[in-house]
């Protein structure tokens, strides 16, 4: 991958409400484009992005962490707002679709090992 600089252009208003937005979600705006470029070639290839949210103190009452796995099909930003960075460690990967585990199929005693 290189780093070669892109150009896009773009009012000053737009700019400066990316730059606003962004910065109230502790990201630049070079870094929003980029994740939202890689979400939509993702999505375009089939992939759904799934996060994990962690309770950044565990639990008082059991001393352990809190962990929730979402995977409905919510924008990062809806997420963030449910788990603010103060409080919450959010993750996340790409999930590709299902595909056949193995070209030949499976036989009697073969356990795909």
């Amino acid at each position: 991958m290189t780093d070669d600089r892109r150009t896009i252009r773009i009012p000053d208003s737009e700019w400066e409400a990316a730059q606003r937005d962004a910065g109230e979600a502790g990201e630049s705006v070079s870094d929003r484009v980029r994740r939202l470029l890689r979400e939509a070639a993702l999505t375009s290839a089939g992939a759904q992005t799934v996060y994990r949210a962690t309770l950044l103190e565990p639990a008082a009452s059991t001393g352990k962490p809190v962990i929730v796995h979402i995977d409905e099909n919510l924008a990062e930003d809806e997420i963030r707002k449910l788990f603010p960075r103060k409080t919450w460690l959010l993750e996340a990967r790409d999930v590709t679709g299902w595909r056949p585990a193995s070209k030949r199929p499976l036989q009697q005693g073969n356990r795909g090992n």
